[in-house]
Protein backbone atom coordinates (compact mmCIF):
# COMPACT_ATOMS: atom_id res chain seq x y z
CA UNK A 1 0.00 0.00 0.00
CA UNK A 2 0.94 3.62 -0.65
CA UNK A 3 2.69 5.36 2.05
CA UNK A 4 1.95 8.55 1.11
CA UNK A 5 -0.74 10.01 3.37
CA UNK A 6 -3.84 11.61 1.88
CA UNK A 7 -6.34 12.81 3.25
CA UNK A 8 -9.36 15.16 3.52
CA UNK A 9 -12.05 15.51 5.70
CA UNK A 10 -15.87 16.24 4.49
CA UNK A 11 -18.78 16.75 7.14
CA UNK A 12 -22.00 15.91 5.44
CA UNK A 13 -25.78 14.92 6.18
CA UNK A 14 -26.25 13.56 2.67
CA UNK A 15 -23.50 12.12 0.65
CA UNK A 16 -25.90 11.95 -2.56
CA UNK A 17 -24.76 15.88 -3.35
CA UNK A 18 -21.02 14.46 -3.49
CA UNK A 19 -20.77 11.50 -5.96
CA UNK A 20 -17.83 13.35 -7.03
CA UNK A 21 -15.34 12.71 -5.07
CA UNK A 22 -14.10 8.95 -5.53
CA UNK A 23 -11.55 7.15 -3.28
CA UNK A 24 -7.85 6.68 -5.12
CA UNK A 25 -6.14 3.52 -6.01
CA UNK A 26 -4.20 3.39 -2.79
CA UNK A 27 -7.24 5.39 -0.63
CA UNK A 28 -10.27 4.26 1.68
CA UNK A 29 -13.68 6.44 2.14
CA UNK A 30 -14.74 6.13 5.76
CA UNK A 31 -18.28 6.27 6.47
CA UNK A 32 -19.70 6.38 10.11
CA UNK A 33 -22.96 4.46 10.57
CA UNK A 34 -25.78 5.12 13.06
CA UNK A 35 -24.36 8.52 15.02
CA UNK A 36 -25.21 11.73 15.62
CA UNK A 37 -23.03 14.74 14.19
CA UNK A 38 -22.47 15.71 17.78
CA UNK A 39 -20.93 12.72 19.07
CA UNK A 40 -19.01 11.36 16.60
CA UNK A 41 -15.61 12.79 17.63
CA UNK A 42 -14.08 9.26 18.92
CA UNK A 43 -14.97 7.83 15.63
CA UNK A 44 -13.21 11.06 13.94
CA UNK A 45 -10.49 10.99 16.01
CA UNK A 46 -9.61 7.14 15.28
CA UNK A 47 -9.29 7.72 11.57
CA UNK A 48 -7.63 10.81 11.97
CA UNK A 49 -5.12 9.35 14.15
CA UNK A 50 -4.77 5.98 11.26
CA UNK A 51 -4.43 8.92 8.87
CA UNK A 52 -1.42 10.00 10.95
CA UNK A 53 0.08 6.59 11.52
CA UNK A 54 0.53 6.65 7.74
CA UNK A 55 -2.35 4.38 6.78
CA UNK A 56 -3.36 6.22 3.43
CA UNK A 57 -7.63 6.88 4.09
CA UNK A 58 -9.36 9.77 2.23
CA UNK A 59 -11.66 10.00 5.50
CA UNK A 60 -14.86 10.65 4.28
CA UNK A 61 -16.90 10.94 7.30
CA UNK A 62 -21.03 10.67 7.23
CA UNK A 63 -23.00 11.76 9.64
CA UNK A 64 -26.25 10.31 9.92
CA UNK A 65 -28.59 8.56 11.83
CA UNK A 66 -29.00 5.28 11.58
CA UNK A 67 -28.78 4.86 7.57
CA UNK A 68 -27.25 1.67 7.33
CA UNK A 69 -29.55 1.11 4.26
CA UNK A 70 -27.65 4.12 2.34
CA UNK A 71 -24.34 2.77 3.76
CA UNK A 72 -24.64 -0.47 2.19
CA UNK A 73 -25.57 1.22 -0.87
CA UNK A 74 -22.76 3.21 -0.54
CA UNK A 75 -20.50 0.09 0.22
CA UNK A 76 -21.51 -1.87 -2.75
CA UNK A 77 -20.99 0.54 -5.26
CA UNK A 78 -17.32 1.03 -3.42
CA UNK A 79 -18.64 4.84 -2.56
CA UNK A 80 -17.48 4.35 0.82
CA UNK A 81 -15.14 0.73 2.18
CA UNK A 82 -14.85 2.09 5.46
CA UNK A 83 -17.53 2.33 8.36
CA UNK A 84 -18.52 2.63 12.25
CA UNK A 85 -21.61 0.96 13.64
CA UNK A 86 -22.59 -0.44 17.06
CA UNK A 87 -22.89 -4.08 17.20
CA UNK A 88 -26.14 -4.19 18.08
CA UNK A 89 -27.77 -2.55 14.65
CA UNK A 90 -25.27 -4.40 12.50
CA UNK A 91 -26.46 -7.60 13.79
CA UNK A 92 -29.90 -6.73 12.95
CA UNK A 93 -29.08 -5.08 9.21
CA UNK A 94 -26.72 -8.36 9.22
CA UNK A 95 -29.89 -10.68 10.08
CA UNK A 96 -32.72 -8.95 8.77
CA UNK A 97 -33.99 -8.38 12.29
CA UNK A 98 -35.25 -5.26 14.69
CA UNK A 99 -35.17 -1.55 12.67
CA UNK A 100 -34.05 -3.90 9.58
CA UNK A 101 -37.15 -6.14 9.82
CA UNK A 102 -38.60 -6.97 6.28
CA UNK A 103 -35.80 -5.65 4.37
CA UNK A 104 -33.57 -8.27 2.70
CA UNK A 105 -30.08 -8.98 4.77
CA UNK A 106 -27.31 -6.13 4.19
CA UNK A 107 -24.56 -8.19 3.04
CA UNK A 108 -21.28 -7.21 1.74
CA UNK A 109 -18.70 -6.49 3.97
CA UNK A 110 -16.85 -7.44 6.98
CA UNK A 111 -15.69 -6.81 10.75
CA UNK A 112 -12.50 -5.80 11.22
CA UNK A 113 -12.30 -5.04 14.83
CA UNK A 114 -14.95 -3.82 17.96
CA UNK A 115 -12.81 -0.62 18.97
CA UNK A 116 -14.14 0.45 22.22
CA UNK A 117 -17.23 0.16 24.27
CA UNK A 118 -19.94 2.37 23.77
CA UNK A 119 -21.84 1.93 27.46
CA UNK A 120 -25.11 2.64 27.71
CA UNK A 121 -25.45 5.34 29.95
CA UNK A 122 -28.69 6.78 31.77
CA UNK A 123 -28.27 10.32 33.51
CA UNK A 124 -30.48 11.98 36.22
CA UNK A 125 -29.47 15.66 37.79
CA UNK A 126 -27.52 14.71 40.88
CA UNK A 127 -31.02 16.30 42.87
CA UNK A 128 -33.01 14.18 41.15
CA UNK A 129 -35.17 11.48 43.37
CA UNK A 130 -34.86 8.93 40.71
CA UNK A 131 -32.24 6.39 41.87
CA UNK A 132 -32.91 3.40 39.60
CA UNK A 133 -34.25 2.52 36.43
CA UNK A 134 -37.72 1.76 37.85
CA UNK A 135 -38.25 5.08 38.90
CA UNK A 136 -38.53 6.48 35.93
CA UNK A 137 -42.15 5.48 35.58
CA UNK A 138 -44.43 8.78 35.42
CA UNK A 139 -41.56 10.88 34.33
CA UNK A 140 -40.19 12.33 31.03
CA UNK A 141 -36.97 10.77 29.79
CA UNK A 142 -35.20 11.25 26.83
CA UNK A 143 -34.74 7.37 24.65
CA UNK A 144 -32.39 9.16 22.10
CA UNK A 145 -33.03 10.30 18.14
CA UNK A 146 -35.27 9.14 16.49
CA UNK A 147 -34.08 5.78 14.56
CA UNK A 148 -30.77 5.59 16.43
CA UNK A 149 -29.03 3.20 18.33
CA UNK A 150 -29.30 5.00 21.50
CA UNK A 151 -32.92 4.67 20.76
CA UNK A 152 -33.45 1.45 20.25
CA UNK A 153 -31.00 0.32 23.55
CA UNK A 154 -32.91 2.47 25.99
CA UNK A 155 -36.71 0.72 24.53
CA UNK A 156 -35.03 -2.97 25.03
CA UNK A 157 -33.91 -1.48 28.50
CA UNK A 158 -36.99 0.22 30.31
CA UNK A 159 -38.58 -3.34 28.29
CA UNK A 160 -36.50 -5.31 30.87
CA UNK A 161 -37.24 -3.36 33.88
CA UNK A 162 -40.98 -3.50 32.49
CA UNK A 163 -41.71 -0.38 31.13
CA UNK A 164 -42.73 0.92 28.27
CA UNK A 165 -44.19 4.31 26.20
CA UNK A 166 -47.50 4.08 28.36
CA UNK A 167 -45.38 4.21 31.76
CA UNK A 168 -42.43 6.73 30.50
CA UNK A 169 -43.24 10.00 28.55
CA UNK A 170 -40.60 9.04 25.91
CA UNK A 171 -39.26 12.33 23.71
CA UNK A 172 -36.30 11.73 21.30
CA UNK A 173 -33.18 14.48 21.41
CA UNK A 174 -29.99 13.59 20.50
CA UNK A 175 -27.71 14.00 23.35
CA UNK A 176 -26.55 17.82 23.17
CA UNK A 177 -30.36 18.55 23.18
CA UNK A 178 -31.29 16.34 25.82
CA UNK A 179 -28.20 17.47 28.04
CA UNK A 180 -29.41 20.80 27.98
CA UNK A 181 -32.96 19.82 28.25
CA UNK A 182 -32.24 18.25 31.37
CA UNK A 183 -30.30 21.32 32.65
CA UNK A 184 -33.49 23.12 32.67
CA UNK A 185 -35.58 20.89 34.35
CA UNK A 186 -37.28 19.99 30.84
CA UNK A 187 -36.80 16.48 31.28
CA UNK A 188 -35.83 14.33 34.13
CA UNK A 189 -33.61 11.85 32.35
CA UNK A 190 -31.68 11.08 29.54
CA UNK A 191 -29.88 7.61 27.32
CA UNK A 192 -26.78 8.28 25.62
CA UNK A 193 -25.16 5.20 24.69
CA UNK A 194 -21.93 6.51 23.56
CA UNK A 195 -17.85 5.58 24.25
CA UNK A 196 -17.26 6.98 27.99
CA UNK A 197 -16.07 9.83 28.45
CA UNK A 198 -19.18 11.27 26.39
CA UNK A 199 -18.81 15.12 25.70
CA UNK A 200 -21.96 16.28 26.10
CA UNK A 201 -22.34 14.66 29.40
CA UNK A 202 -18.93 15.71 30.39
CA UNK A 203 -19.52 19.27 29.47
CA UNK A 204 -22.85 18.47 31.80
CA UNK A 205 -21.45 17.26 34.56
CA UNK A 206 -19.26 20.46 34.26
CA UNK A 207 -22.22 22.90 34.68
CA UNK A 208 -24.57 20.63 36.85
CA UNK A 209 -24.21 18.27 39.10
CA UNK A 210 -25.96 14.85 37.59
CA UNK A 211 -25.41 10.70 38.32
CA UNK A 212 -26.23 8.24 36.92
CA UNK A 213 -28.21 4.79 36.79
CA UNK A 214 -27.20 1.46 37.14
CA UNK A 215 -28.28 -1.59 34.50
CA UNK A 216 -27.67 -4.38 36.46
CA UNK A 217 -28.86 -7.17 38.27
CA UNK A 218 -32.21 -9.42 36.96
CA UNK A 219 -33.11 -6.45 34.45
CA UNK A 220 -29.55 -6.66 32.82
CA UNK A 221 -29.37 -10.43 32.93
CA UNK A 222 -32.70 -10.67 31.20
CA UNK A 223 -31.50 -7.71 28.36
CA UNK A 224 -28.07 -9.62 27.55
CA UNK A 225 -30.15 -13.24 27.60
CA UNK A 226 -32.53 -11.77 24.82
CA UNK A 227 -29.81 -9.54 23.08
CA UNK A 228 -26.49 -11.49 23.47
CA UNK A 229 -24.83 -8.74 21.80
CA UNK A 230 -24.66 -6.80 25.37
CA UNK A 231 -21.88 -7.19 27.52
CA UNK A 232 -21.35 -5.63 30.97
CA UNK A 233 -19.80 -2.44 31.17
CA UNK A 234 -18.36 -0.54 33.80
CA UNK A 235 -18.13 3.70 33.79
CA UNK A 236 -15.26 3.58 36.26
CA UNK A 237 -15.29 6.47 39.13
CA UNK A 238 -14.05 9.76 37.84
CA UNK A 239 -14.63 9.18 34.51
CA UNK A 240 -17.36 12.29 35.10
CA UNK A 241 -16.47 15.50 37.22
CA UNK A 242 -18.52 14.40 40.35
CA UNK A 243 -18.46 10.89 39.51
CA UNK A 244 -17.54 9.31 42.99
CA UNK A 245 -18.79 5.06 42.71
CA UNK A 246 -18.25 3.06 39.85
CA UNK A 247 -21.63 2.35 37.58
CA UNK A 248 -22.63 -1.01 36.01
CA UNK A 249 -24.13 -0.93 32.55
CA UNK A 250 -24.61 -3.03 29.33
CA UNK A 251 -23.10 -1.70 26.61
CA UNK A 252 -22.38 -2.57 22.82
CA UNK A 253 -18.99 -2.93 20.67
CA UNK A 254 -18.28 -0.36 18.35
CA UNK A 255 -17.27 -2.30 15.45
CA UNK A 256 -15.42 -1.37 12.46
CA UNK A 257 -16.38 -2.64 9.19
CA UNK A 258 -14.49 -2.86 5.89
CA UNK A 259 -16.56 -3.19 2.31
CA UNK A 260 -15.71 -6.66 0.68
CA UNK A 261 -13.97 -4.49 -2.13
CA UNK A 262 -11.09 -3.42 -0.41
CA UNK A 263 -8.03 -6.25 -0.36
CA UNK A 264 -7.14 -8.29 2.27
CA UNK A 265 -3.57 -7.00 1.92
CA UNK A 266 -5.10 -3.16 3.42
CA UNK A 267 -7.46 -4.51 5.90
CA UNK A 268 -5.05 -6.77 7.06
CA UNK A 269 -2.51 -3.85 7.63
CA UNK A 270 -5.38 -1.59 9.40
CA UNK A 271 -6.14 -4.44 11.66
CA UNK A 272 -2.21 -4.34 12.61
CA UNK A 273 -2.48 -0.91 13.22
CA UNK A 274 -5.39 -0.78 15.49
CA UNK A 275 -3.30 -3.40 17.99
CA UNK A 276 0.53 -2.03 16.77
CA UNK A 277 0.01 1.83 17.55
CA UNK A 278 -1.86 1.45 20.45
CA UNK A 279 -0.05 4.22 22.64
CA UNK A 280 -0.66 6.88 19.87
CA UNK A 281 -4.04 6.08 19.72
CA UNK A 282 -4.80 5.87 23.17
CA UNK A 283 -2.98 9.19 23.81
CA UNK A 284 -5.16 10.73 21.11
CA UNK A 285 -9.10 9.51 22.39
CA UNK A 286 -10.81 9.93 24.65
CA UNK A 287 -12.35 6.86 25.14
CA UNK A 288 -10.44 3.29 25.96
CA UNK A 289 -10.17 1.20 23.29
CA UNK A 290 -10.10 -2.67 23.34
CA UNK A 291 -6.40 -3.08 23.57
CA UNK A 292 -6.46 -6.36 23.33
CA UNK A 293 -7.03 -8.41 19.81
CA UNK A 294 -8.60 -11.57 21.39
CA UNK A 295 -11.14 -9.48 23.12
CA UNK A 296 -11.92 -7.12 19.92
CA UNK A 297 -12.37 -10.09 17.92
CA UNK A 298 -14.81 -11.65 20.31
CA UNK A 299 -18.32 -12.13 19.77
CA UNK A 300 -18.55 -9.69 16.70
CA UNK A 301 -22.33 -10.43 14.93
CA UNK A 302 -21.05 -10.78 11.63
CA UNK A 303 -18.00 -12.38 9.85
CA UNK A 304 -14.80 -11.10 9.93
CA UNK A 305 -12.91 -9.32 6.53
CA UNK A 306 -11.12 -12.19 4.97
CA UNK A 307 -7.72 -9.34 5.99
CA UNK A 308 -8.75 -9.20 9.25
CA UNK A 309 -9.54 -13.39 9.43
CA UNK A 310 -5.71 -13.09 7.89
CA UNK A 311 -4.29 -10.68 10.54
CA UNK A 312 -5.86 -12.79 13.65
CA UNK A 313 -5.12 -16.45 12.50
CA UNK A 314 -1.76 -14.78 12.01
CA UNK A 315 -1.07 -14.27 15.62
CA UNK A 316 -2.84 -17.47 16.27
CA UNK A 317 -6.60 -15.47 17.47
CA UNK A 318 -9.53 -17.19 17.14
CA UNK A 319 -11.00 -15.79 13.76
CA UNK A 320 -14.47 -17.28 14.04
CA UNK A 321 -17.42 -15.26 15.05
Amino acid sequence: MNRDIIAFTKYKFNVYGNKDIRSGKDSAVVGIVGKSKSLDFPTMLIFWSLVRNSVVLAVYLLFSVACFLTVHEHLSQNYIQLAMCQADLLEDAWNGTGQFEGTEPIRGFGAVAGVYEEACQIVVRADSEISTVEELEGHRVSVGEEESGTKQNALQILAAYGLNEKLVEEVSLNYTEAAKELENGSIDAFFCTAGAQTAAIANLAQRTGIRFLNVDGAAAARLKKSYPVYDSCIIAAGTYPGQEEDVSTVGVKAVLLASDSVSAEVVEELTALLFEEQQELDFALPVELITEADAAADGLPVPFHKGAERYYESRGEKSEN
